[in-house]
């Protein structure tokens, strides 16, 4: 065997393990996630710490701090919508229409918290974690798998939200938000991206991760918060905005892209 073919063996080889090792990853989180007891929607979900109503609008600061997501994501769509090859972006698309539509729907939510207006709030938040998931994949696994779970995935996402409204089991749906958290880092370590431009802009892909994962701490301290800052804010006020940093990370790492192709 020459010693080329020896190269790209082993090359295959340590694709398939590093393959291999990411799917290990993916299903034992869901076969973790279903092995747990159904875990019900709490009913003290919808009681959060601030309530304060500002110009007869209930839980004002909860219901405002979604603006950052509309703004977000009508900048990234234009962004998105402004590279050449339009098609090559449409997980971003994607991603970035679920941002903007978590401002709607979450504001909504917030005006009235009830499971019925959380389904609002919850769909639009799966498309933006799968179209975010359906991204990584493409960018650093390559087209052919990024458009291979592309559509599943979106619609998975979709189901999660459902099967949680009408049998009260979020296991599914907190899985889809645990995917994008375990993935990224993930591929990140594992994989290169095909892209120069992507690869040294990785880093705001790890702010984003960040952010989020300071989101979701906030968010679980949501009276703590509050009570510690004198409730002048709450833990959830800074959820959405720590989330929404998120978004922006990302849109500023695909405009650095865009500059940096330009050049």
């Amino acid at each position: 065997m020459k010693r080329s073919q020896i190269i790209l063996l082993t090359q295959q080889l340590r694709l398939y393990w590093r393959l291999s090792l990411l799917l290990c990853i993916i299903l034992g989180s869901l076969l973790w996630m279903f092995s747990l007891d159904v875990i019900a929607q709490d009913r003290a979900y919808h009681e959060f710490a601030d309530g304060r109503s500002l110009l007869l609008i209930p839980n004002f600061l909860d219901l405002i701090s979604n603006v950052p997501f509309l703004v977000i994501g009508l900048l990234g769509f234009s962004l998105c919508n402004g590279i050449e090859n339009r098609a090559s972006h449409k997980e971003w698309r994607i991603f970035f229409i679920g941002v903007g539509l978590v401002s709607l729907g979450s504001a909504y939510y917030h005006f009235e918290p009830t499971n019925q207006s959380l389904l609002w709030d919850r769909l639009p938040m799966t498309l933006g974690f799968m179209g975010l998931f359906s991204a990584l994949m493409k960018e650093y696994l390559g087209k052919k798998i990024g458009s291979l779970v592309f559509i599943p995935s979106i619609l998975l996402g979709l189901v999660s939200v459902f099967y949680w409204y009408l049998v009260d089991d979020l296991r599914l749906y907190y899985w889809i938000q645990l995917l994008p958290i375990l993935t990224l880092p993930t591929v990140m370590l594992l994989f290169n991206s095909d892209s120069l431009q992507q690869k040294s802009h990785q880093r705001y892909l790890l702010i984003a991760l960040g952010c989020y994962l300071l989101a979701k701490l906030t968010e679980y301290f949501d009276g703590a918060i509050y009570l510690s800052s004198l409730e002048l804010v709450s833990g959830h006020t800074l959820k959405h905005l720590l989330a929404a940093a998120a978004c922006y990370s990302i849109l500023v790492m695909l405009k650095k892209r865009q500059l940096a192709l330009r050049c």
